[in-house]
């Protein structure tokens, strides 16, 4: 965002960027979108840590996506780039919070694609304003569409309008899986492959990835020295 700002007015600013490379990435929950994420990262050659406390996922699988299970503080701690993909439970409610923040290297990125409300939204303006993390990427919203103006003023910030889910060709396929899946019902039939469809897409984890990795292209650009 900054470099592509300052080249619109007209300066030349080669920033260095940071490779990801080498890097630790570390995932906030470990469902669907969390794994596809840990997936598709093989390809950059990152060590993947993540964080679950309901997730048993086999060493194989871990291994053969270079990831290991650890403590929130562990993760939170050691990541360059954190992605959250927790749902919004009474324990999970506003897990990111100052205290959190404060343990979080002064580098990373934190990425946010779960649900808002798993984030303490007043600690983190603070920490961003602070210098407490380099910036962050928010799809989600503690309220959706947000009433205040918090973080608009901030550079170290990318705001979307939780859109992870929201393109055309995956609203399409649900709207297609919605009706074959109650097609059958209407007919007073079973299709055994009907229900698993739509369960299929409505996991898909593309669309939220996409998401992900928009935020971390232009941040890496723009946030980290």
């Amino acid at each position: 965002i900054e470099l592509d700002s300052s080249t619109r007015a007209g300066q030349w600013n080669r920033k260095a960027g940071v490779e990801i490379s080498g890097k630790t990435w570390g995932l906030l929950g470990f469902g669907a979108t969390a794994k596809a994420t840990a997936e598709l990262l093989k390809g950059f050659k990152v060590k993947v840590w993540a964080y679950d406390p309901f997730a048993k996922p086999e060493q194989s699988y871990l291994d053969s996506i270079n990831c290991q299970m650890n403590s929130l503080d562990d993760v939170i701690s050691n990541s360059d780039f954190i992605s959250v993909h927790l749902p919004a439970t009474s324990e999970t409610k506003e897990i990111i919070d100052s205290k959190k923040l404060s343990v979080m290297k002064k580098s990373a990125l934190l990425i946010s694609v779960g649900r808002g409300e798993v984030i303490n939204e007043a600690d983190l303006e603070q920490a961003l304003r602070d210098g407490v993390i380099a910036g962050a990427g928010l799809d989600v919203r503690a309220q959706e569409p947000p009433m205040d103006k918090r973080f608009t003023d901030l550079d170290n910030v990318i705001l979307a309008p939780h859109i992870a889910g929201d393109r055309a060709s995956a609203i399409a396929s649900v709207s297609s899986a919605t009706a074959v899946a109650f097609m059958p019902r209407a007919a007073h039939t079973t299709t055994p492959n009907s229900s698993a469809a739509f369960t299929s897409i409505l996991s898909s984890p593309t669309p939220a990835l996409a998401i992900i990795f928009k935020f971390l292209a232009d941040a890496i650009k723009s946030l980290l020295t």
